[in-house]
């Protein structure tokens, strides 16, 4: 299972997947900064949240972005994930972010962290549904974690074969289910988003 999964595969994954910087200077950052900028220009501040954040690695670089371009009084950055390897990991070597275990399962837990922590302005979500076996479930716990008119920022990745790992000397596989970009904006939509 995915929280069991990346618990074991913590210690690997920044080491094992270099090539997921790359996604940083691409499509998925260039809409994450449009996405803040229009949030900016119509909010005095924005809470951006990075969810199944990992081990840091996209809500860092924003981090120093957010940084560099003098936004550090109007924008909040948090970084959730449900593993607490991750989130210990991540929250070692990255400074500006706010870190918590959030277990994205269902959007009543989704919602009684917001209760506490409160809701997001804008929400990435990079390789994550990818983890569900039922992707409305995921855009549900979306629409619990953004504020209204706030904005979802993710991606899928096709995933016909479920990749295998390797954690404390052994293979491992991370449950996952191939859902399609067509098949997410139909589900996304059906949500209400657009």
């Amino acid at each position: 299972p995915p929280l069991a999964g990346y618990d074991l595969y913590a210690g690997n994954y920044r080491k094992d997947h270099p090539h997921l910087d790359s996604f940083m200077d691409g499509a998925e950052s260039e809409s994450w900064y449009r996405a803040l900028e229009a949030l900016l220009a119509e909010r005095p501040a924005v809470t951006a949240h990075d969810a199944g954040c990992g081990d840091g690695r996209t809500i860092g670089r924003w981090a120093r972005g957010i940084e560099k371009r003098g936004l550090l009084e109007r924008v909040t950055l948090w970084g959730t994930d449900f593993s607490p390897k991750m989130i210990s990991a991540a929250r070692g070597r990255i400074k500006g972010v706010n870190w918590d275990v959030l277990d994205f399962g269902t959007p009543d837990k989704v919602a009684a962290w917001t209760a506490v922590h409160g809701r997001a302005d804008l929400v990435s979500a990079f390789f994550v549904v990818v983890h569900f076996d039922r992707p409305e479930r995921f855009f549900a716990c979306m629409a619990a974690l953004l504020t209204p008119g706030g904005k979802l920022v993710m991606n899928t990745i096709p995933q016909p074969k479920v990749p295998e790992l390797w954690a404390s000397g052994k293979p491992i596989t991370i449950e996952a289910w191939d859902h399609t970009p067509d098949e997410m904006v139909v589900c996304g939509e059906e949500a209400g988003f657009t």
